[in-house]
């Protein structure tokens, strides 16, 4: 785990250096004081590196070489603006010391136990052999590829997660891929959310607060150490909507605290594209503003912004699918020779939005799926899976239009109010296309958040608020008593119970701090279909003299194999030119045949 602590503060200083850096340049653009908060700066960082690699990728694989300018960039980021990088060192000094206050030791100690216990198991998400590792590796080792979702559908899907990943890899010098991101930007989301919990002087809020770190737990927790991209998109939802909750609970709307959190929600689309629900949200936000900050030139700079990372993405997206957005067959402008045959398409929406829906092959296709043919069979499958609390989290969210009926919580928050309707039509965005309950995590959460904190509150504050830590306002410390024993016992009684399910988990194996104190521990997928022989009789077909395509099946996975493999047989591809740059295309297509679903 060595390597892997190295590359994780390489890349959290790296970050935040260059989050600085786009923090002064948004500063100067939108003429507008703006504090410097860790995690702000720390997701303005991924922000640019995200641009900068988008664009890099066209011409140059992503290797640890693509770090150099970035670096350069940062120590010149962090040399010539540290003024701002003290002022975020010295805010950690007041979090530091009311972590490790007496009355809040202990839930500190929890939450970074089950945080360091699940960065150091083997990585925990099941999809990851499938496609994670493999992207990764992909833009790691190649340039974009024409054609490259032609080899893998879900090599389409092309998150912005995957792109940053890649270069702090560093498979080449090590030998094995490492994946500091998600740990990182996990670490400090929940810091965050705990020390909002400390923060409040109400115990209800205490309440609330933990109780989102203890329900994010279970979808998160499994991708610390697995390279997933829903770490990063679950993070940019949750942390501006309930930034700019508290925003319009507790403070004036103002540029100065909403820009970020109005960036961040424009970026998580490119994040994980089924986030898009959130674009309408920093519109929203500018009606809140006051009337001088309302003018036509913020949303020209914020669209401006905004492009800088979409332009790229969508570039990306052609190269490797010939659509602009896939998998939405509309937008289908042109008609590359690399592009993937419709086939695919209604394969992937099968796999997507049906298969999510009921996972049987009796399921004849229909898109949509009638609501009354699917939602009985998908609920009593958290009850034949044993988990009906996953039932109980889903109808608390679904229900949650009922919560504004608690005392006065409509009646004291109207602008909140507004906030909640855009994050519920995400939640029924998600039950109706693919309701996978990790998927839907976040809105559901924030959907019960919003109403029951406008609850819990007495309306705006006259006050000025504490921007540093945003909540709660300065002449209103907490007290020692704010954060109750009964929450520290909570919050240890969910550590006991994560630990324990990280250990039962199928993709858990027994270990020593022998086999892990320099390297990360391997996916279990590793030790099952690995070994010399099977490489050896890896099925392949040759698709020119320097092109070796294998194919992966029931006893090869890709990630035991080189590149270029098929993880699933669509049909027989032709390479476009001599190498495997050129990309690849498809010349029989036999996904009909091989895919009955996509009739």
């Amino acid at each position: 785990m060595l390597l892997l602590l190295i590359d994780s503060l390489l890349l959290l200083a790296l970050t935040i250096c260059i989050g600085l850096f786009s923090h002064a340049i948004l500063q100067k653009l939108f003429n507008v004081f703006i504090k410097p908060e860790l995690l702000a700066i720390f997701l303005l960082g991924l922000f640019a590196s995200s641009i900068y690699f988008s664009i890099l990728s066209f011409w140059l694989p992503l290797d640890y070489f693509t770090l150099i300018p970035l670096g350069v960039l940062g120590s010149i980021s962090g040399f010539t603006l540290r003024d701002r990088l003290s002022v975020i060192f010295r805010s950690l000094f007041p979090d530091l010391r009311l972590l490790a206050s007496p009355y809040r030791l202990a839930a500190t100690a929890c939450l970074f136990t089950v945080l360091f216990y699940f960065w150091i198991i083997p990585p925990g998400n099941v999809d990851s052999p499938n496609y994670h590792y493999l992207s990764i590796l992909w833009y790691e080792r190649y340039k974009v590829i024409p054609g490259l979702a032609n080899v893998h559908s879900a090599y389409a899907y092309n998150p912005i997660s995957f792109v940053l990943q890649a270069p702090w890899s560093f498979t080449r010098i090590t030998g094995q891929s490492l994946y500091p991101l998600n740990g990182v930007v996990l670490g400090l989301f929940f810091s965050w959310l705990l020390l909002r919990s400390f923060r409040t002087p109400s115990p209800g809020m205490a309440a609330v607060y933990l109780g989102v770190i203890l329900i994010l737990f279970t979808p998160l927790l499994q991708n610390i150490s697995a390279p997933s991209s829903d770490s990063l998109v679950d993070v940019c939802l949750a942390w501006p909507i309930i930034r700019l909750t508290e925003v319009l609970l507790f403070e004036k709307p103002e540029l100065s605290n909403v820009l970020v959190p109005a960036l961040i929600l424009l970026y998580a689309p490119v994040a994980k594209l089924s986030s898009f629900y959130v674009l309408p949200i920093p519109a929203l936000i500018f009606f809140f503003l006051p009337r001088n900050e309302k003018k036509p030139g913020l949303i020209f700079k914020t669209i401006a912004v905004g492009a800088l990372v979409y332009i790229p993405w969508i570039g990306r997206n052609y190269i490797m699918t010939g659509y602009p957005i896939y998998f939405y067959s509309g937008l289908d402008f042109f008609h590359p020779d690399w592009q993937v045959p419709p086939s695919l398409l209604r394969l992937q929406t099968y796999l997507t939005c049906i298969q999510t829906k009921v996972d049987s092959p009796d399921v004849t296709w229909s898109t949509p799926l009638p609501l009354s043919r699917w939602f009985l069979p998908w609920i009593n499958a958290f009850f034949i899976n044993k988990t009906p609390l996953n039932a109980a989290f889903f109808f608390a969210g679904m229900l949650s239009p009922l919560y504004w009926f608690l005392p006065g919580a409509a009646r004291r928050c109207k602008r909140p109010l507004l906030l909640w309707l855009l994050t519920y039509a995400g939640v029924w965005t998600w039950f109706l296309s693919a309701p996978a309950l990790r998927f839907g995590a976040v809105p559901l959460t924030l959907s019960a958040v919003i109403p029951i904190l406008c609850w819990l509150s007495k309306g705006p504050d006259s006050s000025h608020p504490d921007i540093s830590s945003g909540f709660p306002p300065a002449n209103r410390p907490p007290a020692p008593a704010a954060y109750p024993l009964l929450l520290t016992l909570l919050l240890i009684a969910g550590a006991f119970y994560y630990i324990r399910s990280g250990s039962k988990k199928p993709t858990t194996y027994p270990f020593a701090l022998k086999d892990c104190w320099l390297f990360p521990l391997k996916d279990i997928a590793y030790t099952r279909f690995g070994g010399e022989h099977r490489r050896k009789t890896f099925p392949y077909h040759q698709l020119n003299a320097e092109v070796k395509m294998y194919i992966a099946d029931d006893n090869h996975i890709c990630i035991c194999t080189d590149l270029p493999c098929m993880g699933n047989y669509y049909g027989d591809l032709e390479a476009r030119g001599s190498s495997v740059e050129d990309g690849f295309r498809m010349k029989k297509d036999r996904i009909p045949e091989l895919f009955p679903c996509t009739h």
